[in-house]
């Protein structure tokens, strides 16, 4: 096929991932990691490396605007909680991180 093609699979075709792209990994926040909420509304900025582009953030299955190329993303927590951060690549890769957000010690 033409190269402007080649992107169209047919239904149930594999597709194997490339090799020397490693898979995505979320840097931030942590699996299971207790995260203090951030104070004046301002965002967490989730952290990732690996993975082929683009990189797509998913929190509690909403998908976020990344940024950074997809490596990093801005989330606007709306209390505390059990919260599950999905990090998906371009072949369809991912990884996550269940993480419990708590209230500030003040």
């Amino acid at each position: 096929l033409p190269p402007a093609l080649r992107r169209f699979r047919a239904a149930g075709e594999l597709v194997l991932p490339t090799r020397g792209a490693p898979s995505p990994r979320i840097l931030f926040p942590l699996d299971r990691a207790r995260i203090a909420l951030p104070s004046n509304g301002r965002p967490l900025i989730l952290e990732a490396e690996g993975g082929k582009r683009p990189l797509t953030w998913v929190v509690n299955g909403r998908p976020l605007p990344a940024r950074g190329r997809g490596l990093q993303a801005q989330w606007r927590p709306d209390g505390p909680g059990f919260t599950e951060v999905v990090l998906v690549d371009a072949e369809g890769r991912r990884s996550q991180a269940r993480v419990q957000l708590v209230e500030a010690l003040r």
